[in-house]
Parts: structure tokens; C-alpha cells; sequence
């Protein structure tokens, strides 16, 4: 092995791309993202991709992302929000009309809040929704009707899931906070039903499933 070498370190930084490839030829085309990327999402009608990204992995560049969007039949990539704040983590509501993101306070602070806000793509706009107790969550999807989204954020040694909506008026408490530790999951491809890993001092982590409408957590695994 090399012995390291800060100058080495960084003429061979390596950057994360995105590469498009055709089912059954296995061709890859790699699309013009700007910087670094950290993440994607697909536009629900499949031609675009919106994602964030850095100048480079550097730490000291990655955090200062901002948010595009690159057409897939062009390649052309677009800046949407660029501002002295971390935008992060986009998602397509619903109709692809609106983008949800995580972006941090200006200037940037590593351990400070990071609020959820809504970019529209029409009017080219954003707006703050209403904040959790820690302003520190993970965002996890919109619900069907595209009028509020979900975040789940530490909540003391706990794990809860907020649902904010996008007038960004009310956060209401999604999970009951009886004693559980639920992880992230996955919504299923109706955002109807929520898919899970619940766990506490009593049970062990099983696999669970909940209706979106109301948390009502039923176990699909017995491990």
C-alpha cells in the first residue's frame, strides 16, 4: 500500500456520476451532472432527474450542495436552487410539480438545524415548512395527494415520524412514541402503505407494515 500522502489524496479523489444504461444492450451513458452528486430522484413521468450535489466529495465542498435537474433525452443539466445554505435530498411530489429538500441555515452550521422546505418548479419559489423539535430528520416521502410529506428525526433515544404539511402550517406527531424504535423504510410504489423495522427493550427488530392514512403497525416477519 501507498503510505498517505495529502497531495496524493487529492489528485485522485474520485467523484460520483450518473450513468444511464439501455435494458438488454447494457450501453451506459453518462449524464452531465454538475459536481459531486450525493442524491437522486426520478420525475414521476420518468424524463428527468433532479438530484444534489458538491463541487467534490471534499467535506469542505460537499457541504456547501446545491439542487439541479438533468433531462434525460438531452443530457443538459439545470441549477434550481443555489444559495450560500446545503440543499440536500430532493423529492418529486406526486405530479412532479414541486420538490422537496432539506437545506440548512446561512451561514452553513455542521450541527445546526436542517429545516424542510418545498421548491415549486413553475413559479421558481420556496417555502419553509413547519419545524419538528430537533430540525434533524430524514425525509422519507410525500403522501398520494401531495399535500403533506413524512420526516422521521431522533427523538431522545427514540426514532419519530412527523407529518408536515406542505402549507407549511402544522406538524403533527405520525408514530404513537409508545416505546418503539422504527427505522426509515420504504414507501410502496402507491404511497399507501409504509414498510418498516419496529423494535423495542421487549422485541427484538421485526419487519412491519402500516397503512399511510394512520399509524396502525402490523408485523409481516417473524425472525
Amino acid at each position: 500500500a501507498l503510505p498517505y500522502s495529502p497531495e496524493l489524496f487529492e489528485q485522485n479523489l474520485s467523484v460520483q456520476r450518473i450513468y444511464m444504461v439501455e435494458p438488454g444492450s447494457g450501453d451506459a451513458r453518462e449524464l452531465a451532472v454538475d459536481g459531486h452528486f450525493s442524491a437522486f430522484d426520478w420525475s414521476p413521468d420518468g424524463k428527468r432527474i433532479v438530484y444534489s450535489h458538491g463541487k467534490s466529495q471534499k467535506v469542505n465542498d460537499n457541504i456547501y450542495g446545491d439542487i439541479s435537474v438533468v433531462d434525460i433525452a438531452t443530457g443538459k443539466s439545470t441549477v434550481l436552487i443555489n444559495t450560500e445554505a446545503t440543499e440536500a435530498n430532493p423529492l418529486y411530489s406526486p405530479d412532479g410539480k414541486l420538490i422537496l429538500y432539506r437545506t440548512s441555515d446561512i451561514p452553513v452550521d455542521w450541527s445546526g438545524p436542517k429545516h424542510t422546505q418545498v421548491y415549486s418548479i413553475a413559479e421558481k419559489k420556496t417555502w419553509r415548512l413547519a419545524a419538528t423539535p430537533n430540525e434533524d430528520g430524514i425525509l422519507l416521502g410525500w403522501a398520494p395527494d401531495g399535500q403533506s410529506v413524512y420526516l422521521l428525526e431522533t427523538s431522545k433515544t427514540l426514532n419519530s415520524i412527523y407529518q408536515l404539511g406542505i402549507d407549511g402550517k402544522s406538524a403533527r406527531l405520525w408514530t404513537d412514541g409508545k416505546g418503539n424504535l422504527v427505522t426509515p423504510g420504504a414507501l410502496n410504489s402507491s404511497r399507501t402503505v409504509w414498510g418498516f423495522v419496529l423494535q423495542n427493550t421487549m422485541q427484538p427488530g421485526e419487519a412491519h407494515i402500516s397503512n399511510l392514512a394512520s399509524y396502525a403497525p402490523r408485523k409481516i416477519s417473524n425472525i
